[in-house]
């Protein structure tokens, strides 16, 4: 017999953004700057599940819908469709440029997020929370509006 909680966790979702989950399900992909391959033991990729503990649940929730169009984890491994992927941000030091300048970009479509390598934590949480308020528009995601957009120079 199920309660209500119960029911609406599994047809919609979580309303708890469940890290331990999203961890388990994310992956890791691209070259730095300094040309090796990203881990998880990558200073900004370390940054990044920092931040994400920090946050409040509304703030992670608005992370989960910038990078996939969805404001919910589902319930459990076998609901997603696709691992997240944190990938390499190339635009965002080629050319001499500062990774701390640039908002993170998403492909809602794959569940991605181009993940500039911020300086620290906080200018990321920052930067992470800009993008969020700003770029609401899923439709965008491959077009040169919404690559410029995510260029704050």
């Amino acid at each position: 017999l199920f309660k209500w909680s119960d029911l609406r966790d599994q047809v919609c979702g979580k309303v708890e953004i469940d890290l331990k989950l999203l961890k388990s399900k994310t992956s890791v992909k691209g070259k730095g700057r300094n040309g090796k391959w990203y881990n998880n033991s990558s200073p900004h990729i370390k940054y990044f599940w920092q931040m994400m503990e920090r946050m409040s649940n509304e703030e992670r929730s608005q992370v989960i819908f910038f990078a996939w169009g969805r404001t919910r984890l589902p319930p459990n491994k076998g609901g997603f469709e696709r691992n997240f992927e944190l990938l390499a941000c190339p635009k965002a030091y080629a050319g001499g440029r500062k990774p701390d300048d640039f908002l993170p970009i998403a492909h809602t479509c794959f569940f991605q997020l181009e993940l500039p390598e911020y300086s620290s934590v906080d200018i990321m949480y920052k930067r992470m929370l800009t993008a969020c308020a700003y770029c609401k528009e899923i439709d965008g995601d491959n077009d040169g509006a919404g690559r410029r957009a995510a260029a704050m120079t």
